[in-house]
């Protein structure tokens, strides 16, 4: 009933009163701050995927110079959405240049880009290593993004 209510009552899209429209404007002003920490959120959860792809892709590889053919095309196929990803962060237009634009981002696409063109030339034991330090340089890349301000507790303001 309530839902009905407010689909057809004077707080339905556009039609609400002088105090709403304030109340938007007072959200609207807050947004900056919740924008800065989702995108901080979002570039954590791209560094976590881009670790889960790397694992994936150090077990996949491994297999593979272990003799393994059944896993080539899907240690491809994640190798190709790893380096997708490794892009598309790193792009200009997505809005996570303040932590992907910097140190020690390009060593890592570097590092990625030297693996990706050459564990199959690798040792078992090589490309284990080398992919294991990547994605070590990942976790660090993570621990370096800025966590949001704490908020001032209600006591630290009195003297």
């Amino acid at each position: 009933m309530l839902r009905q209510d407010l689909n057809t009552g004077p707080y339905q899209a556009g039609q609400g009163t002088a105090a709403t429209a304030v109340l938007g404007e007072t959200l609207r002003a807050c947004r900056p701050g919740a924008r800065r920490r989702r995108r901080m959120t979002d570039a954590a959860l791209v560094v976590m995927g881009l670790i889960r792809d790397l694992q994936q892709h150090r077990g996949l590889s491994c297999a593979v110079l272990s003799g393994r053919r059944d896993v080539r095309d899907e240690c491809e196929a994640v190798g190709e959405k790893l380096q997708r990803s490794l892009v598309a962060a790193s792009d200009p237009t997505a809005g996570w240049q303040e932590w992907f634009g910097s140190l020690p981002w390009p060593q890592i696409m570097a590092g990625w880009e030297s693996l990706r063109h050459g564990w199959r030339g690798l040792d078992f034991h090589t490309n284990l290593t080398v992919h294991s330090a990547l994605i070590l340089d990942l976790v660090r890349f993570c621990a370096t993004l800025p966590t949001p301000a704490a908020r001032p507790s209600v006591n630290s303001s009195r003297g």
